[in-house]
Order: structure tokens, then sequence, then C-alpha cells
């Protein structure tokens, strides 16, 4: 049930093997393609739904799980959820990246340019929003200008219309 794949010496990107397989510190990575450990993993979540009445669940670390791995649990926790009568059951994720890696979870939820055939992403409903948390305590500190944070926002133009909508996917 393990990648068994050493551990992360770097994170560079979600596609990087040692990234996505490897253990984090004393962490042992599971094998999340495997899909029997997948079918334990879901089977599992599913129990704390149904047992403690969980409405939702938060992914951590969602950079280091290969997309479509990611994409199978949720899709299998959600349906789950939807059967016994949580149609609003959320899920969001810690994403740490930019903009455009955390669009292709959220949102709209397109296919991604360039990807691999099979290589589809989760739809969560939201995800903490990493690039505001890089800049909001520097420009509170006075050591960058206020206009990063407008920047910050100008950014979404790219993907809504308004803020409002981009507010519905960042937490």
């Amino acid at each position: 049930c393990f990648s068994r794949r050493g551990a992360i010496r770097t994170i560079t990107s979600a596609k990087d093997d040692e990234a996505v397989n490897g253990d984090s510190f004393s962490l042992k990575d599971l094998d999340a393609r495997n899909p029997k450990t997948m079918d334990v993993l879901i089977q599992a979540h599913k129990y704390w739904i149904a047992a403690a009445d969980v409405d939702g669940y938060r992914i951590d670390t969602l950079r280091n799980i290969a997309p479509s791995s990611a994409a199978i649990f949720c899709n299998g926790v959600r349906e789950y959820a939807t059967r016994i009568g949580k149609a609003n059951f959320m899920i969001f994720g810690e994403l740490v990246g930019d903009d455009d890696l955390i669009h292709k979870y959220i949102g709209g939820n397109t296919p991604v340019e360039g990807a691999a055939e099979g290589d589809d992403y989760p739809l969560l409903n939201a995800c903490l929003d990493f690039p505001l948390y890089a800049v909001l305590d520097e420009v509170l500190k006075g050591e960058k200008e206020c206009a990063c944070i407008r920047d910050r926002y100008s950014y979404f133009n790219k993907y809504y219309r308004n803020f409002g909508e981009a507010g519905r996917y960042y937490v």
C-alpha cells in the first residue's frame, strides 16, 4: 500500500515523481494509484461521513497527490455523500502554488492544455488562497506596496468576470 520511493528532497510540481510518490519526512506515502489502496481510503472516509455526520473534508498537501488519484478520491467521496443526502458536501484543498495551478482544481475545472491523457484534476469547491497569503502580511507590515494586493485581485479577471465569483473558490 506504500509507494516506497524514499523521501521527498524537493517539491517542484504535481507531475514530479518524487513530489508525488515520495515520503514526507516520517510520513510514508500511500500508493494512491493502487486501486486497492484507493478503495480503502474512500471506504474509510465514507465511514466517517456516516459515523460522525461529516459535511466536508480538507485535503492537505494536494500538490503531492497525482491529480488523477485525487479526482478518483473526490468523486468517490462526493458520490457517497450525495447518495446519503449531503448534496452540499464540501471538499477544499491546501495547494501551495500560484493561481494557474490552483485554477486547475477549482472554478470551471476545464481540461488542462497539454495534459497527458487520463490526467484529470479533481473538482474542488475551493482552495486555500496561498497567493494572497504570500503578499498580505508584507503589505500589512509596510514591506510591500498596497498595489500588490490590487494586482492579486486584478489577476482574477483572467478567470472570473467579477471578484465575487472568485470569492466562491478561495478560502
